[in-house]
């Protein structure tokens, strides 16, 4: 791998202009940038469901599939930075989100930041993800 290389798994659609991922090597460490993820399913860049907590399900799956194919695991991620247009929502659901994190992260539990905000860049996107994994 170079020593700057973006990730994109095999399957997905390229994202027009920007990565999905870039990985930097230094030395023995691969840190893994990841941009927002969001609830679609990347084989088709369709939404999986406007409901929020598939689609945070899915944006966590996106995760963890641009880890693995840098190197990497779940476990790696150090980072998760969560955008909701509706935190309300969110922490009404909270046990929904917990399980769907689970289900793909296991009990890992790297540092989480919630942020609302009041637009994402499609209005039928309700939850988006940034991620840094760093493997070695």
């Amino acid at each position: 791998m170079k020593a700057f290389a973006p990730i994109n798994p095999e399957g997905w659609l390229r994202a027009p202009g920007w990565s999905h991922a870039i990985a930097v090597k230094t030395g023995e460490i691969t840190m893994v940038k990841i941009a927002g993820q969001v609830g679609w399913d990347m084989t088709t860049q369709e939404l999986v469901s406007e409901d929020l907590a598939a689609q945070y399900e899915q944006a966590i799956k996106n995760i963890c599939s641009l880890v693995n194919a840098a190197g990497g695991d779940a476990l790696d991620i150090v980072e998760l930075r969560i955008y909701t247009t509706n935190v309300k929502e969110y922490n009404e659901r909270i046990k929904e989100m917990g399980q769907a994190y689970r289900n793909h992260i296991g009990k890992h539990f790297p540092t989480i930041t919630l942020v609302g905000v009041t637009d994402l860049f499609k209005e039928e996107i309700k939850v988006e993800i940034e991620a840094t994994a760093v493997i070695s």
